[in-house]
């Protein structure tokens, strides 16, 4: 994905079961690619153990836009990334209209293509918001609304927001709206993004940093993304089974009182 052209607190304690993450050094910034089918010229696939084994911890793969486009590399890209270890999301790039019910049906669409995210390693699903067709701001976030509403309601977890700043701030109106989503914002300025963060964001969970990067496994220039958080956040993120509640203190059995007559 290319704009015009990492830490959230979720309430997951498990850590990531059933999947072995690569055993590359776990110190320093947790990175991974996002793909689609420009990652793929000519047709070439992507090696994704070539992937995991440079170092990518996670990857998102884009799965559908508007109502009728899927990509046609997804599933499998999708099963490989899982295959090879990484920590995955599928995105959805936007393609807003007049109509609220389009905005529905397009969530409803990538939920169909890209499953719930129900598995472990699965990373929650991700709106990619970075046109307007032409709506005024406040048709837009009433759009963006029914969107996300809709896809939670379908996956039963939250909905990642990609954007970049000044599509945020001059097409969404800077809105508050979404400000307890987790954010993956593109920034290509060195040092991270800009503060104070868009829309109300006092931090970023994913932010792309370059739309030109290389990894081995990946044919193409590819797009690069830093996690904010630690390995083990990642595999919260990662985990979408609730945690289990910790078991209440049993209260002792009662002794029962014994029976006192009557004061007379």
């Amino acid at each position: 994905m290319r704009p015009l052209r990492l830490v959230v607190q979720l309430a997951c304690a498990a850590v990531l079961a059933g999947i072995v993450l690569p055993a590359a050094a776990s110190e320093g910034p947790l990175d991974g690619p996002d793909v689609a089918r420009y990652q793929h010229p000519d047709g070439a696939r992507i090696d994704w153990h070539r992937v995991a084994d440079s170092g990518a911890r996670f990857a998102f793969v884009k799965a559908t836009e508007g109502t009728t486009y899927t990509n046609p590399y997804f599933a499998d890209d999708y099963a490989d990334a899982r295959d090879a270890g990484l920590a995955r999301s599928a995105y959805h790039y936007a393609r807003p209209k007049t109509d609220l019910k389009t905005a529905r049906d397009q969530a409803a669409f990538f939920v169909r293509t890209a499953g719930v995210a129900d598995k472990k390693g699965d990373l929650p699903l991700v709106l990619d918001i970075e046109q307007s067709g032409g709506l005024a701001p406040a048709r837009l976030i009433a759009w963006t609304h029914a969107f996300v509403d809709e896809a939670t309601a379908l996956t039963k977890r939250p909905v990642i927001i990609y954007t970049y700043p000044y599509f945020w701030q001059h097409y969404m109106a800077d809105t508050t709206d979404f400000a307890e989503l987790p954010l993956w914002i593109a920034s290509y300025r060195s040092g991270g993004p800009k503060e104070p963060l868009p829309g109300g964001w006092t931090s970023w969970t994913f932010w792309q940093y370059t739309a030109s990067g290389r990894i081995p496994g990946i044919q193409a220039a590819v797009d690069r993304s830093r996690f904010a958080g630690t390995e083990e956040e990642l595999e919260a993120l990662a985990d979408p089974t609730p945690p289990t509640p910790e078991p209440s203190p049993t209260a002792p059995f009662p002794v029962p009182l014994p029976t006192l007559s009557p004061l007379r």
